[in-house]
């Protein structure tokens, strides 16, 4: 898992990405105990930025 993640800030870098979300929904425990010791910041879904507007969710939910 150090390599995965190890792997992702690499990539993140190369794009200059300064921060990277992760999930921590899993169906494997070993997934949820590992991306649980990361730092942590919650938020709730309608703060997240959405570029593109909403268009492209609504299409995508109404198919």
């Amino acid at each position: 898992m150090d390599r995965l993640f190890a792997t992702v800030r690499d990539i993140a870098l190369r794009m200059g990405v300064e921060t990277v979300l992760a999930d921590q929904y899993s169906n494997a425990k070993w997934i949820r105990v590992e991306v649980s010791a990361l730092p942590t910041e919650y938020y709730h879904v309608r703060d997240v930025e959405k570029p593109f507007g909403l268009a492209s969710i609504q299409a995508m939910v109404e198919e």
